[in-house]
């Protein structure tokens, strides 16, 4: 089996004796142009894996600061899983350190 990117950065981040930084935003908040800048900013900043929200209507299960960022994303017209997956794929490909989830 092949060794997971993210498996990967944790096995390097032990045996540096490091912890991992993971910032979590919910993508397209408050649009996918500043959701892409964000990202390319908080690997500036030194994140190690950046967690990306999918955006959805019912969120019963985050809390307040992450359901106003899913309604601004969805209000925004962020749909779907796939609008978000663009925000990733475009900062992929600039060359990126960092691992998105």
């Amino acid at each position: 089996m092949l060794p997971s990117r993210i498996g990967e950065k944790f096995k390097k981040l032990k045996e540096a004796n490091q912890k991992a930084l993971i910032p979590f935003i919910t993508a397209g908040d408050p649009d996918l142009d500043t959701t892409k800048r964000l990202v390319i900013e908080m690997e500036r900043a030194g994140a190690d894996i950046i967690e990306l929200g999918v955006p959805f209507s019912d969120p019963i299960a985050d809390g307040p600061a992450i359901q106003k960022a899913s309604y601004r994303s969805l209000k925004a017209g962020k749909k779907d899983y796939w609008h978000c997956k663009g925000a990733e794929k475009d900062n992929r490909g600039a060359n990126c350190s960092y691992d998105i989830l």
